[in-house]
């Protein structure tokens, strides 16, 4: 049901592009999104790389995040109790937390952006839903036909 169609190619060379020098720890973080397919938290990206990366420290992955924030080729998912979820930036779309499992899923979303105000600019947008996803449906409803 997770899809994620954003591919970066060459890690190195598209860290290039947005002025971010490419070391090895920041390939493979960039690498681990990409190829991620949920939303993964600080610990998830530590966790998935430590083994490859004996050195690395959650430090190096929260500093590692947020320089990509500031370059904006990543954006925070705020929809989990657990910690920021984190994403590369793809076409405009929300989230469903799903509120048995935990799992974050790309929903898509049509919004109408507010007209230009005075003094104001909207940097970013978050829209996050909460409620069933659709394996936890499933087996409701197979725990319900058999009840």
């Amino acid at each position: 049901m997770k899809t994620h169609s954003h591919s970066v190619g060459d890690a190195g060379s598209y860290l290039k592009e947005w002025g971010i020098m490419p070391s090895f720890t920041r390939k493979r973080i960039l690498e681990y999104l990409d190829q991620s397919p949920d939303q993964p938290t600080v610990e998830m990206i530590y966790q998935g790389l430590q083994r490859e990366i004996p050195n690395l420290s959650k430090t190096t992955v929260y500093n590692t995040l947020r320089l990509f924030l500031e370059h904006r080729i990543a954006k925070d998912v705020p929809a989990d109790d657990e910690g920021t979820r984190y994403e590369l930036r793809t076409a405009f779309h929300g989230h469903l937390k799903c509120s048995i499992c935990g799992e974050v899923l790309h929903v898509p979303v049509e919004i109408s952006l507010p007209q230009p105000m005075e003094n104001l600019t909207i940097e970013d947008t978050n829209v996050v839903f909460r409620g069933v996803c659709p394996d936890c449906m499933l087996k409701r409803k197979k725990e319900d036909g058999q009840s």
